[in-house]
Parts: structure tokens; sequence; C-alpha cells
């Protein structure tokens, strides 16, 4: 059986602070680092990639939408994974 450090509300709540605060700095460095991989570059696909699913389907299968393609303001917007995977493989 695991033996626990004993203590009192003091130390506790001193040593509990420290743990905080070097929690919400690993939240922010954890976000720093999200925001230094969104600002990846991105390239292009050159390359033919296959779906194996109950029909074959294409990255490039189907163009986009009207309703998506008219709602990104840039080319450099992401379009969301829900708003594609009705486009990619139809709707299920």
């Amino acid at each position: 059986m695991p033996t626990h450090v004993t203590g009192t509300r003091e130390d506790r709540l001193k040593t509990r602070f420290a743990l905080l605060h070097a929690e919400k700095d690993l939240t922010r460095r954890s976000d720093d680092v999200a925001r230094q991989r969104q600002a990846l570059p991105w390239v292009p696909i050159d390359k033919a990639y296959r779906f194996e699913t109950d029909g074959r389907h294409h990255l490039a299968c189907r163009p986009l939408p009207a309703a998506l393609s008219a709602s990104r303001p840039s080319r450099h917007v992401r379009p969301r994974l829900q708003d594609l995977l009705p486009v990619l493989f139809g709707d299920r």
C-alpha cells in the first residue's frame, strides 16, 4: 500500500497553488505549440490519394458544393472536416 505525505492545510494550499501555476503554464505552452502547428505552410496535394470504403473515393472526386465554397472567405481558410465528410463520402 502506498504511503502518502501528510501535512497541514497551509502546506497543501501552498503546494496546490504552485501546481496550479505549473498547470496554467503548461496550457499556455500547449496553446503556443498549437498556434505554431496551425501556422505551418500548406502544400498542394499532388498525389492521387484513395480511400478504401464501401465505394472508392478520391480527395478530388467531387467539387465542393457552392454552399461550402461560398462560405469560405479566403482560399487559405480550411473547411471544417464535418462539412467535407458528406462531400467526400456522401450522406450515409
